[in-house]
């Protein structure tokens, strides 16, 4: 198999050194098959245009480029196709707004919406990673039970937000010690892109009863 090389399973095959990108086309779908696993990015093709459905990764291959890889190869299937793309993907309208060498396969409509969209959603995922920081902490320092906590609006969103994140990552690890390596190293990554620490985020979420941060120094760096 031709490395760089695009095949299809009726077949066209990408393959790079680690990752074997293969277009599905009687299933409409580009699938990367990595260790035994398989990512993949569906889609529906009409005469006219592409409509890209969904992007699914799982836990175990995340944070490696995989789904950036297969819309990349959808897209550029797309362009060699000459068929306007119709993002309903979220993960799809974000690679867009940040690689505008795509956006010309875009509606004129389309284009504008995103670009006005990834701004909003950026800010709710900021605001979504540092919620479940806040869970992390209070989870470590065995105060998930508090009154003060549970009386929160936010933290109970934070809850929410951290155990359905939580059992995701399960059914990829099967193992609480990678779960809470994954938390601590993508929060932790999460805050310092918006300029925060551990004690920061806690101090911006905490009741003014439990303001001060409940770790010692350096058990979450």
């Amino acid at each position: 198999m031709p490395a760089g090389g695009i095949e299809s399973t009726s077949g066209t095959l990408m393959e790079t050194k680690d990752i074997e990108l293969v277009h599905n086309e009687a299933a409409q779908r580009f699938e990367a098959h990595v260790g035994g696993q398989t990512a993949f990015l569906t889609y529906q093709r009409f005469q006219d245009r592409f409509v890209m459905v969904h992007t699914e990764v799982p836990p175990a291959l995340e944070d490696q480029g995989i789904a950036a890889k297969l819309v990349a190869a959808a897209l550029d299937f797309a362009r060699a196709a000459n068929l306007r793309v119709v993002p309903l993907c979220p993960y799809v309208t974000d690679f867009i707004s940040k690689h505008p060498e795509y956006q010309d396969l875009l509606s004129e409509k389309d284009r504008s919406q995103i670009m006005e969209h990834a701004e909003s959603a950026a800010a709710q995922r900021a605001n979504a990673l540092s919620l479940m920081a806040f869970y992390e902490i209070a989870r470590r320092a065995n105060l998930t039970n508090h009154p003060d906590l549970l009386k929160l609006p936010a933290f109970q969103k934070a809850k929410e937000l951290y155990e359905a994140r939580s059992k995701y990552l399960w059914e990829g690890f099967r193992n609480q010690e990678a779960i809470d390596d994954y938390f601590k190293f993508h929060l932790e990554g999460a805050l310092a892109r918006q300029g925060k620490s551990w004690k920061d985020d806690w101090e911006e979420f905490a009741p003014e009863s439990l303001k001060t941060f409940p770790l010692p120094p350096g058990s979450l760096t």
